[in-house]
């Protein structure tokens, strides 16, 4: 377990480190973490829920010319495992150029906010350990997603469309981050109206057929899925709520205030969704993780009481220990992730 608490801890430190380091510094000690993550994630062994389907899609690809590959999952990972099994890679490359990308849209996205460490902090107990160890497609279109959020502070939505295009081609379900740039563009409310709805029926289609495959491969509808979702989705509600209440504050501190709170009023809706149609909440949830980090790293500014405000930063660390650990310790998959193990220690 130290793996995991290690993740967590690194980031705190630097939450309360009381030096102010020159920029060299500040690059390195975001390298180091950046490895160390990089490591954790992509040189596991054994670690994670869909542990056997990963093998199962690259040993797919294995022999098979590319267009007959690339048609075997979503076509960038397909794309991935198949170049990577001619040269005899194995899934730990597979996972390691993952994790690259994933880890590369985290630290983007910390580094954006303005207490960097607290939101890497934030997104290790849940994002780092069970999403990124979990989730391979999911987790590396997310990086993708986070690396898109991460430039909508500068106003460039085509680029975030291009990003979560290539979400898309890891895995189809990261269709539904369109959402908050169709909401967001200057385009009249007809076409708004249309392009939602070809969005949602794009988004059930990409839904559709990720049940059909899992379907034929046998390892859907297990409980760790649905019990994701709704952690996902708990755990979402908490900071879109404090985001909402604090919105004037929001709009005069941040530009990219809007897109947050089109976020933020997506994850209050997945909870309905819940009961109504969970695997739509599920996915959607997964996508709105980032939520988390920007809200918890940013609310500290708006408070102006330096007490209340290092409380909050104490209550969210905790807040995240305790995830952390009752994750590990009590989670009815927990076993899939304990003990760690990685394949430099083997």
């Amino acid at each position: 377990m130290i793996s995991f608490w290690l993740s967590f801890l690194f980031p705190v430190a630097g939450v309360f480190s009381p030096y102010r380091t020159g920029q060299e510094l500040r690059i390195i000690a975001w390298f180091s973490v950046g490895l160390f993550l990089t490591i954790l994630i992509g040189l596991r062994h054994e670690v994670g829920g869909d542990w056997v389907n990963y093998l199962r899609h690259y040993d797919i690809t294995l022999g098979e010319s590319f267009s007959e590959a690339v048609v075997t999952s979503d076509p960038a990972y397909a794309s991935l495992n198949w170049l990577i099994g001619l040269f005899d890679g194995g899934i730990y490359s597979v996972n390691l150029v993952c994790a690259v990308i994933f880890v590369l849209g985290l630290i983007r996205l910390c580094q954006k906010q303005p207490l960097p460490w607290l939101a890497l902090a934030v997104a290790a107990p849940y994002l780092v350990t069970v999403v990124a160890m979990g989730y391979t497609r999911q987790a590396t279109a997310l990086g993708i997603i986070m690396w898109a959020l991460a430039g909508l502070r500068e106003g460039k939505l085509i680029r975030y469309s291009i990003l979560v295009v290539l979400a898309c081609t890891f895995h189809k379900t990261a269709v539904i981050m369109f959402l908050p740039v169709i909401l967001l563009s200057k385009r009249g409310k007809v076409i708004k109206a249309v392009a939602i709805s070809a969005l949602m029926l794009v988004t059930a289609g990409a839904l559709l057929a990720e049940h059909y495959e899992r379907l034929m491969r046998s390892y859907v509808d297990n409980p760790m899925v649905s019990e994701g979702g709704e952690i996902r989705v708990l755990m979402n509600v908490l900071p879109a709520l404090l985001l909402i209440i604090s919105w004037k504050r929001w709009q005069m501190v941040w530009d990219d205030s809007a897109a947050w709170v089109l976020i933020a009023l997506m994850a209050i809706a997945c909870l309905p969704l819940l009961s109504i149609a969970s695997t739509v909440a599920d996915r959607l949830a997964l996508y709105l993780i980032p939520l988390q980090l920007v809200v918890y790293a940013r609310t500290p500014l708006l408070i102006n009481n330096m007490q209340m405000r290092t409380g909050f930063v104490l209550g969210v660390l905790v807040m995240h220990a305790a995830v952390l650990y009752v994750w590990l310790n009590y989670a009815g998959h927990a076993h899939l992730w304990v003990p760690y193990r990685n394949i430099l220690f083997e």
